[in-house]
């Protein structure tokens, strides 16, 4: 709760920066002394070439939160009409592909980590028994096909569709086999 508050406060100043200039809460007579340029350290020099990657992703896991920085759009017309913009925009724009491949890489290892938590079922999964049935019941099989290919080839065709059909009832035993290891696991404590 005190992020969300800080945030709306943060949230808040910006507007107010935006709208009566970062020294609203000066002196009037010490106002506009300092001429403010796009060079400001405060500035956000991302938000002047493109966007700010804070503003990127709101309320997700990525979120960044909001920028530290200031993105004012009198600073951003300042930059325009800089004589040297496209020398500042060069530079800004390599640190700003800089900020965003960190941020590339840093997701990267996330969703890593998070694909590597996911529990895929698979045949190393199943108790010996499941799996010495299966690879007897696929022995089987190989020994029907190769029966019904001679079978084809020497033209008793009726014979290499019987044991074709054998194969069908095997590969069936297969999948219950499966299924019913499947069950037993979830069901196991």
């Amino acid at each position: 709760m005190y992020n969300s508050i800080n945030n709306i406060i943060h949230s808040m100043r910006n507007d107010l920066d935006q709208l009566m200039g970062k020294d609203r809460n000066m002196p009037l007579s010490s106002r506009g002394k300092k001429k403010e340029t796009f060079l400001d350290p405060t500035v956000c020099k991302h938000f002047l070439v493109a966007f700010c990657p804070h503003d990127l992703f709101p309320n997700t896991k990525a979120d960044l939160g909001t920028c530290p920085k200031r993105h004012d759009e009198y600073y951003k017309k300042l930059f325009e009409r800089d004589p040297n913009k496209e020398v500042y925009k060069r530079k800004y724009e390599e640190e700003l592909m800089e900020f965003l491949e960190k941020i590339i890489s840093q997701l990267d290892v996330r969703i890593r980590k998070a694909m590597s938590k996911i529990d895929l079922p698979g045949e190393a999964d199943q108790p010996r028994e499941f799996q010495t049935r299966i690879e007897a019941i696929n022995k089987k099989i190989n020994f029907f096909l190769e029966q019904a290919e001679r079978l084809g080839e020497e033209g008793r065709l009726d014979e290499s569709e019987g044991i074709m059909q054998e194969i069908e009832l095997s590969l069936i035993h297969i999948c219950r086999c499966r299924r019913i290891e499947r069950c037993r696991s979830r069901w196991s404590p």
